[in-house]
């Protein structure tokens, strides 16, 4: 019996998909972590604890470590605002998370902990796989052009290190591209029990996130419209306003109850309008780290193929760039940007998962017209895709977002060796002097305006086209400014174990303060290269004496790469000078730690770092 094409591409995808969670389990990398244990504690305190309220969830969460395993408190704390994610709402205390995740994790958590919870991701993220197949039968008939360009899009970053990561973001996407799905095929019969299906997902997306809701506004309007205009049949509408509408009072209703607003727990100045969100804007499109048309250049594709989309079907194609601009400006405009301390490109993966549908047009297009350069296309894809799964699964790289502080050359995490040619749109202060990201910036918007010409003009502007790319780029890379190697981190700006804060400096005294670290981190990012240190102190120790000791560690790994000892200073201020080289395939995060004693006073004033 012959096997279907996308069963095949499904156990590709769940192959590579386990694999890589796998693989970190085993090496205890990208463990659940920043608002992950938060989701999770929400499950497991609808499934074991029957209740939405926070307190005995997260009291349990802080004894027992299930979820976090360092721990996110004392193992005595009460829970509180300040040690959680909550806020005390009229009726205790409510995590500032949305429900709908959470609802949906609290049995796979109850089975299988945190891997039930991951592998459940997996599952639903596989779903992104089959709604790209059912698209892709829309387009073409020819089975192998299909198979290959579901490949291409699907089988790539960000879906497989993404589908793991306890976040709405993929499922949004996926539920929006369930909508676009209906949307084009609402002359097809469906019953009305598959239609009350698919509308209770679709209203789902505020659930995940009341930033969706503006998403799921659309794609119901849309969807009724187009209802109306083919049958004008009201019934099928109203079905489609009642169970959103009762949807719509739910959500409210728990907002309400929970935090005594029905919007929920946000305040003013949730969404942001400034050069920053406009640079993060750019960058969920092209920045190489977070950049969904950089992570996966298919897209590329994609971008090029819009208008042809759009001359395939006008509407749907509207309606489709409303939707994907819905999932990706409010992720522009939130000043938590880029997702804070989460896979660089999170923001971006919603509206990434709804780029697929003009990408496999382009390909498909593409494998019609030149089947050779779409095979080019395909493997060179692939090859690169293998290498990021070597990166990001094999290698474990860190694939969290970089702090705005990192250096130039320490910044990328696929594209090291490239890095200067390809944008760069972390920090908002230099980010618009920086050539390469008018060069991409001049790439994308070029190869959207190429789609409207005629294929015979495209034809024959192409090869020039290619060449103006990369000469521009290559240019830009060569002759761009950027900024300098040096940084400084004052001691009251850094974590501490011992001590006390007096003004910019931490201060430890023999007989009041306990021994440890008086600073430790920033969980700096370095790379490949010869750096200096600058450590400025002061002690009341005699030059003679030991008073602590100053490491470097790679907190990406785990080890210690230099120690030396902190001696005496006769109280005078001074500053001690360590000079270390680093040969490392991709960049790591580095901690800066000063360890007193507990003998003789000790002062941190500040620690200044710079490549040499």
């Amino acid at each position: 019996m012959k096997r279907s094409p996308v069963a095949s591409i499904l156990l590709i995808y769940a192959l590579f998909s386990v694999l890589t969670l796998s693989i970190w389990e085993r090496k205890n990398a990208n463990t659940v972590t920043g608002d992950e244990p938060h989701y999770l504690i929400m499950a497991n305190g609808i499934a074991k604890h029957a209740t939405l309220k926070q307190t005995e969830p997260y009291r349990e969460e802080f004894k027992t470590r299930q979820i976090f395993r360092s721990g996110l408190a004392p193992q005595d704390a009460e829970p509180t605002p300040a040690n959680s994610h909550t806020v005390n709402g009229p009726n205790g205390l409510f995590n500032v998370h949305n429900i709908g995740l959470p609802l949906l994790l609290s049995i796979p958590f109850i089975l299988g902990g945190v891997i039930g919870a991951k592998l459940f991701m997996i599952f639903c993220s596989a779903f992104v796989v089959v709604l790209a197949w059912k698209f892709s039968a829309l387009f073409s008939t020819n089975e192998k052009h299909r198979f290959w360009s579901v490949i291409a899009t699907c089988i790539s970053m960000p879906f497989i290190p993404a589908s793991n990561q306890i976040y709405p973001d993929i499922l949004a996407g996926l539920i929006a591209l369930t909508g676009l799905y209906w949307l084009i095929t609402t002359e097809k019969k469906r019953s009305k029990a598959a239609e009350l299906l698919l509308t209770c997902i679709i209203v789902f997306l505020p659930w995940l996130q009341i930033k969706f809701a503006a998403t799921c506004v659309l794609i119901i309007l849309a969807i009724a419209t187009k209802i109306y205009l083919e049958s004008k049949d009201i019934q099928r509408i109203m079905r489609l306003f009642l169970v959103a509408g009762a949807s719509c009072i739910f959500l409210a209703f728990y907002n309400y109850y929970a935090f005594g607003k029905i919007a929920g727990p946000y305040q003013s100045g949730a969404l942001e309008v400034s050069k920053t969100s406009l640079m993060v804007l750019l960058g969920l499109h092209f920045d190489q780290n977070q950049g969904f048309l950089i992570q996966n250049p298919i897209n590329l594709i994609g971008v090029l193929a819009i208008p042809w989309l759009y001359r395939f079907n006008r509407q749907f194609t509207l309606v489709w760039g409303l939707v994907f601009l819905s999932l990706i400006v409010p992720n522009a405009l939130h000043p938590n940007w880029y997702g804070g301390w989460s896979f660089s490109g999170r923001f971006a993966w919603p509206a990434a998962t709804v780029f697929i549908v003009a990408t496999i047009y382009g390909l498909i297009r593409l494998a019609e017209a030149k089947e050779k350069l779409f095979r080019a296309a395909i493997v060179s894809s692939m090859l690169l895709q293998f290498y990021f799964f070597y990166l990001y699964a094999v290698r474990s790289v860190n694939s969290y977002n970089k702090n705005v502080d990192t250096w130039f050359d320490s910044y990328s995490t696929f594209y090291t060796p490239f890095y200067r040619w390809l944008p760069m749109l972390y920090d908002s202060t230099w980010a618009h002097t920086y050539l390469p990201n008018y060069a991409w910036l001049g790439v994308v918007v070029t190869l959207f305006i190429l789609g409207f010409l005629k294929k015979s003009k495209l034809n024959a502007v192409a090869p020039y086209v290619m060449i103006i790319f990369g000469v521009g780029v290559a240019t830009a890379g060569l002759y761009s400014q950027h900024p300098s190697n040096e940084v400084i981190f004052q001691a009251n700006k850094l974590p501490s174990q011992s001590g006390r804060l007096a003004g910019s400096v931490r201060i430890a005294e023999q007989g009041i303060d306990q021994p440890g670290f008086l600073t430790y981190g920033p969980y700096f990012n370095l790379g490949k290269g010869k750096y200096e240190i600058v450590l400025t102190y002061s002690s009341t120790g005699a030059e003679n004496q030991i008073v602590g000791s100053f490491d470097i560690c790679d907190s990406t790994n785990g080890t210690q790469n230099m120690i030396v000892p902190l001696h005496g200073t006769n109280d005078v201020t001074k500053e001690m000078t360590v000079k270390f080289e680093l040969s490392l395939f991709s960049p790591h995060n580095f901690e800066f730690r000063s360890k007193w004693d507990g003998a003789l006073n000790l002062k941190i004033h500040n620690i200044r770092l710079r490549k040499i």
